[in-house]
Parts: C-alpha cells; structure tokens; sequence
C-alpha cells in the first residue's frame, strides 16, 4: 500500500511536471514569438532609421557641396577683386618708378652738367692760379734780384766810403799823434780845432760801420 502510495505520489509530481514543463515549453514559445516580432521591429525601425540617416547625410552632403560650392564662388571672386587691386597697385607703382627714374635720369644730367661745368672752372682757376703763381714768382724774382743789385751797388758804395774814411782816419790819427807830441800850429785854438775835427771824423767813421754792417746782413738776407 505504501508503494502503491508513493507510485501515486511520484506519478502525480510527474504529470505536474510535465505540466510544469509543457507551461514553460509554451512562455518560451512565446517568447521567442516575441523576440521574433522585436526583432523584426527592430529590423523595420533600423531600415527606417537607415533611411533617414542616408536621407539626412544626403542632405548634409548637399548642404555641405552648396557651402563649398558657395565659399569656392566668394574665394573666386575675392581673388579676381585681389588680381585686380594688385593689377591697379602694379600699374600705380610701375608709373611711379617711371617717373622717379626719369626725375632721376634729369637729375643724373643735370649733376653731370654741373660736374663738368665744375671742372671747367677747377681747370681755369688752377690754370689761373699757376699763372698767377708764376707771375709772382716772377715779379719776386725781378724784385729780389732790384734789391740784390741794389744792396750790391749800396755794399760798393759804402766800400769805397769806408775806404776813404779809413784813409781820413788815419791822417786824424797822425794829426793826433803830431798833436801828442806837442807840436805846436798856430797856437791852442789850433789844436782844439784838430781835436773837434778828429772826433768828427770818428763819429762819422763808426756810423759808416755801423750802416755798412747792416747793409751785409740785409744783403745776406736778400741772397737767401
């Protein structure tokens, strides 16, 4: 009996579990059902959310090729308005060149004028200048040469004076000496009259010296 018991027991937790099993068999049917079904609507919302994507990135890329397109257009543009603006500038600064070069080629003819007319006028002052030059030296050489001849004829001159003086001398001297040695001429007033004469005679002899010294050295002077 309690075999039987336990047969009953174990036959009814075996339809029980089978009824277990059958109940989960059918929950994951359908749940991969349900799987099936999110998966194809994932399926469909991917598709569609690929569609709007490629839509989107289509449009961007239109978008995108427009504003290339665009900024290609103004950079374009800007160049051509660059190119001409630097056209205009080029044709401004080459006229300016232009004219500074011509105002400097005038001024380059204009200076060389004036450096030849300079040097005409250097060579004619030095030519003049020699001239002048020679003529001085001219005039102080005939000058030189007046006041040699003059100085030479004055040395002569004094010479001869100094000689003649130099004889008047030596007969005072001997007038002296006759009068030293008491010999007596027409009494006291005599001599005293020698004694004035010689000393006359003796002034006169030491300032002829005296002048024919200096005409020597201006004489020597005048050589040099």
């Amino acid at each position: 009996a309690k075999k039987q018991a336990d047969r009953k027991v174990l036959k009814q937790q075996k339809h029980n579990l089978g009824l277990s099993c059958k109940s989960l068999q059918e929950r994951l049917n359908n749940r991969e059902i349900q799987f099936k079904q999110m998966e194809v609507e994932l399926q469909r919302e991917a598709s569609v959310a690929r569609e709007q994507l490629l839509d989107r990135t289509e449009a961007k890329d239109r978008e995108c090729a427009e504003t290339v397109a665009s900024l290609r257009g103004e950079h374009e543009a800007r160049e051509r308005q660059a190119e001409k603006r630097l056209a205009s500038e080029f044709v401004c600064a080459l006229a300016a060149l232009t004219n500074e070069l011509h105002e400097a080629e005038v001024l380059l003819i204009t200076s060389d004028n004036e450096f030849k007319s300079s040097t005409a006028e250097y060579s004619r002052l030095v030519s003049e200048l020699k001239r002048s030059h020679n003529e001085d030296i001219a005039a102080a050489e005939d000058a030189a040469k007046s006041k040699f001849e003059a100085a030479s004829q004055m040395h002569d001159t004094l010479k001869q004076d100094a000689l003649f003086l130099t004889k008047e001398l030596v007969t005072v001297k001997e007038e002296m000496n006759m009068v030293q040695a008491g010999r007596q001429m027409d009494g006291q007033e005599h001599a005293l009259q020698m004694g004035a004469s010689r000393k006359e005679h003796a002034a006169a002899l030491e300032k002829l010296h005296t002048e024919l010294k200096r005409q020597e050295e201006s004489h020597a002077a005048v050589s040099s």
